[in-house]
């Protein structure tokens, strides 16, 4: 019984490095993508990670690239709701879009400030609904939010809507 033994020893083995090989040949990029879909955002972080220190070690990124990645990395931290993580990935984006900075400010629990971009954006874009949300989340964690002031936003709301 020793040979079979061992022949199914090998048999399995082959199958576990197949296995391996097939599993090893899946991108960071893309099990990270899959952990962020089904908010698996540690797993997601640490493969993300893993992404970028092979892509810059491997390929000559362009700035342009490097940066993109860097949005994304700071989208998985603002999930996870990590503002140290927050702000050391803020350092290294060059170019903050008004997207970027409202992360950065609410992660940050810097809601005036956050405030202040939500107007902003109101200005930019009247009627998009995100802005008029995140303009009342920003009155909600100030302690502004009233009836008066909801009223106020979802009038204007629709009025832009018309």
């Amino acid at each position: 019984m020793n040979e079979p033994s061992q022949a199914t020893a090998r048999v399995l083995e082959m199958t576990l490095s197949g296995v391996q090989a097939h599993l090893t040949s899946i991108s960071h990029d893309v099990i990270a993508m899959a952990s962020f879909r089904f908010k698996g955002y540690a797993r997601s972080l640490l493969h993300y990670e893993q992404y970028i220190r092979e892509s810059r070690t491997q390929q000559g990124l362009s700035e342009q690239a490097l940066q993109a990645m860097y949005e994304k990395h700071q989208e998985i931290y603002a999930h996870m709701e990590e503002p140290d993580g927050m702000d050391g990935i803020s350092g290294l984006i060059t170019s903050g879009t008004l997207n970027q900075n409202l992360l950065q400010c609410e992660s940050a629990g810097r809601w005036s400030e956050a405030l202040a971009y939500y107007e902003l954006g109101m200005q930019e874009k009247p009627g998009e609904f995100n802005n008029y949300a995140g303009l009342y989340k920003c009155h909600d964690n100030l302690g502004q939010f009233s009836k008066q002031s909801c009223v106020f936003c979802l009038g204007d709301l629709l009025y832009q809507c018309t």
